[in-house]
Protein backbone atom coordinates (compact mmCIF):
# COMPACT_ATOMS: atom_id res chain seq x y z
CA UNK A 1 0.00 0.00 0.00
CA UNK A 2 0.82 3.84 0.10
CA UNK A 3 1.82 3.43 3.83
CA UNK A 4 3.47 -0.05 4.00
CA UNK A 5 4.86 -1.73 0.98
CA UNK A 6 4.42 -4.83 3.17
CA UNK A 7 1.07 -4.82 4.66
CA UNK A 8 -0.94 -7.91 4.93
CA UNK A 9 -3.93 -7.73 2.68
CA UNK A 10 -5.62 -10.29 4.74
CA UNK A 11 -7.30 -11.19 8.41
CA UNK A 12 -6.34 -14.14 10.38
CA UNK A 13 -7.56 -16.05 13.38
CA UNK A 14 -5.61 -17.65 15.38
CA UNK A 15 -6.29 -20.52 18.30
CA UNK A 16 -3.19 -21.21 20.94
CA UNK A 17 -4.05 -25.04 22.07
CA UNK A 18 -2.46 -26.15 25.27
CA UNK A 19 -2.85 -29.70 27.30
CA UNK A 20 -4.45 -30.12 30.32
CA UNK A 21 -1.11 -29.34 32.41
CA UNK A 22 -1.13 -25.55 30.66
CA UNK A 23 1.81 -27.10 28.11
CA UNK A 24 1.44 -25.20 24.67
CA UNK A 25 1.24 -27.97 22.08
CA UNK A 26 0.12 -26.10 19.40
CA UNK A 27 -1.53 -23.39 17.20
CA UNK A 28 -4.30 -23.60 14.53
CA UNK A 29 -4.29 -20.37 11.88
CA UNK A 30 -7.50 -19.76 10.10
CA UNK A 31 -7.08 -16.80 7.33
CA UNK A 32 -10.18 -14.99 6.28
CA UNK A 33 -11.43 -11.71 4.60
CA UNK A 34 -8.23 -11.83 1.93
CA UNK A 35 -8.03 -8.88 -0.24
CA UNK A 36 -9.27 -9.95 -3.38
CA UNK A 37 -9.59 -7.09 -5.33
CA UNK A 38 -5.78 -6.17 -5.07
CA UNK A 39 -5.35 -10.06 -7.29
CA UNK A 40 -6.52 -8.25 -10.38
CA UNK A 41 -5.66 -4.51 -9.56
CA UNK A 42 -4.23 -2.08 -7.43
CA UNK A 43 -5.09 1.32 -6.52
CA UNK A 44 -3.27 4.32 -8.16
CA UNK A 45 0.77 4.28 -5.90
CA UNK A 46 -0.24 0.66 -4.87
CA UNK A 47 0.68 -2.91 -5.75
CA UNK A 48 -1.15 -6.32 -6.57
CA UNK A 49 0.38 -9.15 -4.17
CA UNK A 50 4.58 -9.29 -4.41
CA UNK A 51 3.83 -13.14 -5.85
CA UNK A 52 3.20 -11.51 -8.93
CA UNK A 53 5.89 -9.59 -9.14
CA UNK A 54 8.16 -12.55 -7.98
CA UNK A 55 6.97 -15.12 -10.71
CA UNK A 56 7.84 -12.14 -13.53
CA UNK A 57 11.04 -11.54 -12.19
CA UNK A 58 12.50 -15.27 -11.65
CA UNK A 59 15.45 -15.98 -13.74
CA UNK A 60 13.00 -18.98 -14.78
CA UNK A 61 9.57 -16.78 -15.92
CA UNK A 62 10.18 -18.44 -19.51
CA UNK A 63 9.05 -21.66 -17.43
CA UNK A 64 5.51 -19.51 -17.18
CA UNK A 65 5.24 -18.56 -20.25
CA UNK A 66 5.82 -15.14 -19.12
CA UNK A 67 7.32 -11.89 -20.72
CA UNK A 68 8.21 -8.64 -19.91
CA UNK A 69 6.25 -7.43 -16.49
CA UNK A 70 5.32 -4.07 -18.29
CA UNK A 71 2.52 -6.37 -20.60
CA UNK A 72 0.35 -7.47 -17.96
CA UNK A 73 -2.01 -5.28 -16.91
CA UNK A 74 -2.79 -6.23 -13.02
CA UNK A 75 1.02 -5.44 -12.13
CA UNK A 76 0.43 -2.33 -13.87
CA UNK A 77 -2.76 -0.91 -12.44
CA UNK A 78 -0.85 1.09 -9.72
CA UNK A 79 1.71 2.26 -11.93
CA UNK A 80 3.93 1.02 -9.37
CA UNK A 81 6.13 -1.91 -11.17
CA UNK A 82 9.65 -1.89 -9.09
CA UNK A 83 9.66 -2.08 -5.61
CA UNK A 84 13.68 -3.54 -4.77
CA UNK A 85 13.15 -5.42 -1.53
CA UNK A 86 10.46 -7.39 -2.95
CA UNK A 87 10.69 -7.86 -6.51
CA UNK A 88 14.41 -9.76 -7.13
CA UNK A 89 14.95 -13.50 -8.08
CA UNK A 90 16.83 -14.08 -4.77
CA UNK A 91 13.20 -13.08 -3.26
CA UNK A 92 11.76 -15.79 -5.22
CA UNK A 93 13.88 -18.34 -4.11
CA UNK A 94 13.73 -17.31 -0.95
CA UNK A 95 10.03 -18.36 -0.63
CA UNK A 96 10.09 -21.42 -2.73
CA UNK A 97 12.73 -22.41 -0.04
CA UNK A 98 10.51 -21.48 2.48
CA UNK A 99 7.58 -23.52 1.02
CA UNK A 100 10.32 -26.14 0.73
CA UNK A 101 10.39 -26.10 4.47
CA UNK A 102 7.00 -26.20 5.29
CA UNK A 103 6.62 -29.50 3.46
CA UNK A 104 5.19 -28.31 0.08
CA UNK A 105 6.65 -30.37 -2.28
CA UNK A 106 8.35 -29.71 -5.66
CA UNK A 107 5.04 -30.48 -7.88
CA UNK A 108 2.79 -28.20 -5.49
CA UNK A 109 5.49 -25.27 -5.45
CA UNK A 110 5.38 -25.32 -9.68
CA UNK A 111 1.47 -25.54 -9.41
CA UNK A 112 1.35 -22.71 -7.61
CA UNK A 113 3.58 -20.60 -9.54
CA UNK A 114 1.46 -21.59 -12.90
CA UNK A 115 -1.64 -21.00 -10.72
CA UNK A 116 -0.12 -17.31 -10.14
CA UNK A 117 1.38 -17.30 -13.25
CA UNK A 118 -2.28 -17.99 -15.21
CA UNK A 119 -3.75 -15.26 -13.15
CA UNK A 120 -1.28 -12.69 -14.58
CA UNK A 121 -1.91 -14.39 -18.04
CA UNK A 122 -6.02 -14.31 -17.80
CA UNK A 123 -6.61 -10.76 -16.62
CA UNK A 124 -5.33 -9.75 -19.50
CA UNK A 125 -7.81 -11.28 -22.00
CA UNK A 126 -10.24 -9.02 -23.29
CA UNK A 127 -13.43 -9.08 -25.01
CA UNK A 128 -15.31 -7.29 -28.05
CA UNK A 129 -19.31 -7.08 -28.82
CA UNK A 130 -20.72 -9.74 -30.46
CA UNK A 131 -24.72 -9.52 -31.48
CA UNK A 132 -26.32 -9.91 -28.29
CA UNK A 133 -23.15 -11.33 -26.27
CA UNK A 134 -19.41 -10.88 -26.92
CA UNK A 135 -15.97 -12.63 -28.12
CA UNK A 136 -12.47 -12.61 -26.87
CA UNK A 137 -10.53 -9.88 -28.71
CA UNK A 138 -7.64 -10.99 -31.17
CA UNK A 139 -5.27 -9.91 -29.12
CA UNK A 140 -6.17 -12.15 -26.16
CA UNK A 141 -5.62 -15.14 -28.05
CA UNK A 142 -1.88 -15.39 -26.57
CA UNK A 143 -2.93 -14.99 -23.15
CA UNK A 144 -5.73 -17.52 -23.16
CA UNK A 145 -3.54 -20.20 -24.77
CA UNK A 146 -0.85 -19.24 -22.16
CA UNK A 147 -2.82 -19.22 -19.60
CA UNK A 148 -4.60 -22.56 -20.20
CA UNK A 149 -1.77 -24.64 -20.35
CA UNK A 150 -0.79 -23.28 -16.84
CA UNK A 151 -3.51 -24.39 -15.24
CA UNK A 152 -4.01 -27.12 -17.40
CA UNK A 153 -7.83 -26.72 -18.52
CA UNK A 154 -9.41 -27.00 -21.57
CA UNK A 155 -9.26 -23.66 -23.67
CA UNK A 156 -12.28 -24.41 -25.77
CA UNK A 157 -14.11 -24.92 -22.36
CA UNK A 158 -13.11 -21.54 -20.79
CA UNK A 159 -13.71 -19.17 -23.26
CA UNK A 160 -17.31 -20.41 -23.49
CA UNK A 161 -17.75 -20.61 -19.67
CA UNK A 162 -16.69 -16.94 -20.69
CA UNK A 163 -19.01 -16.19 -22.63
CA UNK A 164 -22.03 -17.80 -21.94
CA UNK A 165 -24.06 -19.23 -18.75
CA UNK A 166 -26.68 -21.32 -17.80
CA UNK A 167 -29.99 -20.86 -16.59
CA UNK A 168 -32.43 -23.00 -14.97
CA UNK A 169 -35.73 -22.37 -15.73
CA UNK A 170 -38.80 -24.07 -15.24
CA UNK A 171 -36.68 -26.77 -14.82
CA UNK A 172 -35.09 -26.41 -17.98
CA UNK A 173 -31.76 -25.83 -18.37
CA UNK A 174 -31.20 -21.73 -21.00
CA UNK A 175 -28.17 -20.64 -22.29
CA UNK A 176 -27.91 -17.27 -22.02
CA UNK A 177 -25.32 -15.03 -23.71
CA UNK A 178 -23.08 -12.29 -21.19
CA UNK A 179 -22.47 -8.81 -21.47
CA UNK A 180 -18.69 -7.43 -22.23
CA UNK A 181 -18.99 -6.42 -18.52
CA UNK A 182 -19.99 -9.58 -17.27
CA UNK A 183 -17.48 -11.84 -19.14
CA UNK A 184 -15.33 -9.42 -17.54
CA UNK A 185 -16.43 -9.79 -14.20
CA UNK A 186 -16.34 -13.91 -14.94
CA UNK A 187 -13.17 -13.57 -15.75
CA UNK A 188 -11.94 -11.90 -12.72
CA UNK A 189 -14.08 -14.14 -10.11
CA UNK A 190 -12.24 -17.14 -11.38
CA UNK A 191 -8.97 -15.46 -11.01
CA UNK A 192 -9.50 -14.48 -7.61
CA UNK A 193 -11.17 -18.01 -6.76
CA UNK A 194 -8.21 -19.34 -7.70
CA UNK A 195 -5.50 -17.53 -5.85
CA UNK A 196 -7.81 -17.84 -3.20
CA UNK A 197 -7.54 -21.65 -3.19
CA UNK A 198 -3.79 -21.33 -3.50
CA UNK A 199 -3.49 -18.78 -0.36
CA UNK A 200 -5.37 -21.04 1.32
CA UNK A 201 -3.41 -24.27 0.71
CA UNK A 202 -0.91 -22.57 1.91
Amino acid sequence: TVRNDNSSRFGKFMKVKFDDSGFLVGAHITKYLLEKSRIVTAAQGERVYHSFYLVLRNKNKANFALEDDKKYKSVCAGNTVNNKEFDSHEEYQEVNTSMELMGITAEEREGIWKAVAGVLHFENVEFLPDGEGCMTSSTSADHITKGTKMWGIDRATYERELKETTLVIMGSPVKKLMTIVQAVDARSAVNKAIYDQCFAFI
